[in-house]
């Protein structure tokens, strides 16, 4: 759970309000930084659920 609000507030600082990113660009970046895939998606699904995001384009395009 800790590791999840950790994503959470790296997508945020990524992604600035008003902003979008393509989910692939998105999930190499935190991929790369070392973060586990299914966790990235994980975060990014709780933070739609939430309503501070929104996946669009058939889950291809985040916006914030």
């Amino acid at each position: 759970r800790e590791r999840i609000h950790r994503l959470e507030d790296k997508v945020r600082r990524r992604v600035h309000i008003g902003g979008y990113i393509t989910l692939r660009k998105l999930l190499d970046e935190l991929v790369a930084l070392g973060e586990p895939e299914a966790l990235v998606m994980r975060a990014l699904c709780a933070l739609d659920a939430q309503g501070e995001f929104q996946l669009r384009r058939e889950r291809s395009v985040v916006y914030r």
